[in-house]
This record gives C-alpha cells, sequence and structure tokens, in this order.
C-alpha cells in the first residue's frame, strides 16, 4: 500500500491578479496485489484541490484507477 500527500502554498501580493493561483493539495493512496507470480492487480484514489488567490474559485477533483499488469516471457529460437 502507498499512501502520499503534497500541498502548495503561494504567499499572493495584492498586485496579482484575483485568479492568480494561490493553493493547491493532492492526495493518493494505492493498493496492489499479486495474487500470482507475473501478475499484478491493483487500484488508486486520487483527490486534488486547486484554489485562487481572491476570486473565490476553488475545485476539488477525484480519480479513481485500476491497473493490471502481467508478465510473459517467450523466447523465439536457440
Amino acid at each position: 500500500m502507498t499512501v502520499g500527500y503534497s500541498g502548495t502554498r503561494i504567499d499572493n501580493t495584492e498586485g496579482q491578479a484575483p485568479n492568480a493561483y494561490r493553493s493547491g493539495d493532492y492526495f493518493l493512496i494505492n493498493v496492489m496485489h499479486y495474487p500470482v507470480a507475473g501478475v499484478m492487480i491493483g487500484g488508486e484514489y486520487q483527490w486534488g484541490r486547486s484554489t485562487n488567490f481572491s476570486d473565490g474559485w476553488s475545485y476539488d477533483g477525484s480519480k479513481i484507477q485500476f491497473s493490471f499488469k502481467y508478465n510473459f516471457s517467450y523466447k523465439l529460437g536457440g
């Protein structure tokens, strides 16, 4: 299992536009499982937020992602 977080804060000045970027946050968690040799399955949840300087705009976004991986090999020739 993996958990991660990142955040940014900007010290905006009064001379900047109201829609200037002010802050952002990003969070994720994922779980990977190896049920048999050569096979991996997993899922991940991501969340993020962006906020502007002073125009009141803020946005939250979420995403769920699933992954599958199969390792194989094939020998060609001798």
